[in-house]
């Protein structure tokens, strides 16, 4: 191996990373750049041939096949995994100025070079005679050198934009910083906080260099750090922050959007460096909005409970959207001119504190770490000011239905809902559900609606309450209640399971003014005619106590169908969340499914009319989700062994041939 491939491998390699850092900085690209990256190791792993010749694999003559075979499995399944950015990578790679430079330099340097000295390759164009070993050495010279005029010609665009003077894209808000005077208003760990004159508006600089060695005494490693990233765009914490901001404005909850700033800029200074300007926000009586544990400190409990109930919200949704958000406590409160307190997400830490930032590439791994971090601080706050640790829904239900909670249980949530279980200081226990307001509305009308020992009875008089678009009603509680996994049905339970939906199916038929609009479904040849039905009857939403089924809930999905839609969807709940390799609980399912089908009342053409309607449901929704043929392809295939072997089960049940 000479010179000239060590210096191809070298460059191939820096190229590799070159490309990995950017998928780590704009996770919107990070398929396409991941699965070039990956080819580019492949191809290193070609020019370290003679390097790996002293490897021995048996029945293997070309040991560097593996770890281009093992590269190239990575790229694909990088593509694959991140199907959806890969497109946007590519499409930007074609429309940056840089990037189509290093990659088809990178091409030709490394896989179009191999391929114009590979003989078999030749011998597929043109006769082996004409395909001399000179003339494939010519070849490949000239693409390697029209690759490495590539690569300088890359090389120099981004030393270029990489040293030059970096005041680029700054917001229009930059120059309001130095036309009007910068008071101090506060000082992080790192950075100060000065307020632009009476525009509204404050920016956040990095600590001068003399302010960092005399007055902070900071650590010698911090103030280089803070040296380096102050002139340093893309390292800068000012830079990621408005990065964030902008990415998270768009993604993030609306109630964590409607409490983020209401503008989000960055701004250079030719002494401070690269500094971030936003909004400003001040109390009614014109003094600065504290931080998050200043204010509670200067509280009384009932007000330290609900900025407490606030931050819990926050951080639930935070949480939730695996943000990179690494500070639990940086939030500012604002008083309200009705007194009412409002919590202010003033800023972001974007970069994680460890050695390596894994969590920047992993979504559960930052909503891990930020959960993990979320209790502590909240212990903390519970701890030394003594606040009860009530949520925002907690507080809310106090005030709709006029009781104080000692506990607040939440129970498994819905695709637009979030239920608890309440408890009084007496012991009464209630089902408390909060959902959007057209939700509660239909199910507190079917609930009133429906007169039947098998749903809930409303209570406190029937009072509903809100909360942010939100509201909640709840419902009697009955001791001893669960729901059961199907997969543990016994046949006692079975029966009650069928004998009880039906008696809730007539009360359901007896309705005369349904109370709240109920779509129609197409009807097929199913031997019964359409009738009204729970629409949502999975698992969870039917209480057994013992063998005997009690209640059943969530009535918001009304609408016409056949009866042996819930109990399907009942198991069906069940069986698609149930790994193909999990074959005992599917075998469990199955069999309680055959089961109900026989203790059931309907004929067979009905129960194979649901499981039609459910498939037919599914593959209109992965036709809505997937955006690529093969996705949906596969997900067909995986399912339709299941949907098979339910209408086998219901043939075996009811003695209908194949």
């Amino acid at each position: 191996m000479n010179g000239i491939d060590i210096l191809h491998l070298a460059v191939i390699l820096a190229a590799a990373a070159c490309l990995a850092v950017p998928a780590v900085r704009r996770p919107e690209w990070r398929g396409g750049l991941l699965s070039l990256a990956f080819v580019f190791l492949a191809a290193a792993a070609n020019e370290c041939e003679p390097l790996l010749a002293w490897v021995r694999v048996p029945g293997l003559d070309e040991p560097e096949l593996v770890p281009i075979a093992l590269a190239l499995a990575a790229s694909a399944f990088c593509a694959w995994r991140w199907r959806g950015s890969t497109l946007l990578a590519f499409r930007a790679i074609w429309r940056n100025r840089r990037f189509p430079l290093l990659v088809w330099g990178l091409l030709a340097v490394s896989v179009l070079a191999n391929l114009a000295k590979d003989r078999d390759l030749w011998e597929l164009f043109v006769d082996a005679e004409q395909g001399t070993h000179d003339v494939r050495e010519a070849v490949c010279g000239a693409v390697r050198f029209a690759g490495n005029i590539l690569l300088l010609n890359w090389a120099i665009l981004f030393l270029r934009d990489k040293f030059r003077r970096p005041p680029l894209r700054q917001s229009p808000l930059a120059p309001l910083v130095f036309a009007n005077e910068l008071v101090e208003v506060g000082r992080g760990t790192r950075r100060v906080a000065y307020r632009v004159g009476d525009t509204g508006y404050c920016v956040k600089f990095y600590y001068p260099q003399e302010q960092c060695i005399e007055a902070l005494k900071m650590q010698k490693s911090i103030q280089r750090d803070v040296k380096w990233r102050r002139f340093n765009k893309y390292r800068n914490a000012s830079s990621q922050e408005v990065y964030f901001y902008d990415r998270y404005r768009h993604t993030m909850p609306e109630y964590v959007r409607a409490r983020m700033p209401a503008a989000c800029g960055r701004v250079f200074h030719p002494v401070w460096g690269w500094g971030v300007v936003e909004t400003y926000y001040t109390n009614p009586d014109g003094t600065a909005i504290l931080p998050y544990e200043d204010e509670i400190r200067r509280q009384t409990p009932a007000m330290r409970a609900l900025i407490y109930a606030q931050a819990v919200e926050m951080l639930d949704c935070i949480i939730a959207a695996g943000a990179h958000f690494y500070e639990p406590g940086n939030f500012h409160v604002l008083i309200r001119p009705d007194g009412v307190p409002e919590l202010k997400l003033i800023d972001f830490e974007p970069e994680s504190k460890t050695v390596f930032p894994v969590e920047a590439l992993s979504r559960t791994l930052r909503r891990r770490k930020l959960a993990r971090k979320a209790k502590r601080y909240l212990a903390h706050l519970r701890r030394r000011y003594g606040i009860a640790g009530k949520t925002l829904l907690w507080l809310a239900a106090e005030r709709a239905f006029g009781v104080a909670f000692a506990r607040f249980d939440r129970l498994a949530a819905g695709n637009s809902s979030r239920n608890f279980r309440a408890e009084t200081e007496g012991g009464a226990r209630y089902f408390v559900k909060f959902a959007p307001a057209r939700v509660i509305d239909a199910v507190f009308s079917w609930h009133s609606a429906l007169a039947t020992p098998l749903v809930p009875a409303v209570a406190f008089g029937g009072r509903t309450g809100a909360l942010d678009g939100h509201r909640c009603c709840a419902f009697e509680w009955c001791d001893g209640e669960t729901s059961v996994d199907p997969e543990r049905l016994t046949s006692a339970q079975i029966a009650s399971l069928v004998e009880a939906y039906a008696r809730l199916s007539a009360v359901m038929q007896a309705v005369v003014d349904p109370p709240c609009r109920v779509a129609c479904a197409e009807e097929v040849d199913a031997g019964m005619p359409l009738c009204v039905i729970h629409g949502d009857l999975h698992y969870r939403n039917v209480f057994f106590r013992g063998d005997a089924v009690m209640h059943f809930l969530d009535f918001e999905k009304m609408r016409r169908g056949y009866p042996t839609e819930d109990l399907l969807r009942f198991f069906l709940h069940a069986l698609e969340r149930t790994r193909f390799w999990r074959l005992r609980r599917m075998d469990a399912l199955v069999g309680n499914f055959a089961e109900t089908v026989r203790r059931s009342p309907y004929p067979a053409a009905a129960w194979l009319a649901a499981i039609d309607i459910h498939e037919k449901y599914k593959a209109a929704r992965r036709r809505m989700k997937s955006r690529f043929g093969f996705a949906k392809a596969c997900e067909r295939l995986l399912r339709a062994p299941l949907y098979r072997r339910l209408r086998k089960a219901v043939r075996a049940a009811k003695g209908v041939p194949a």
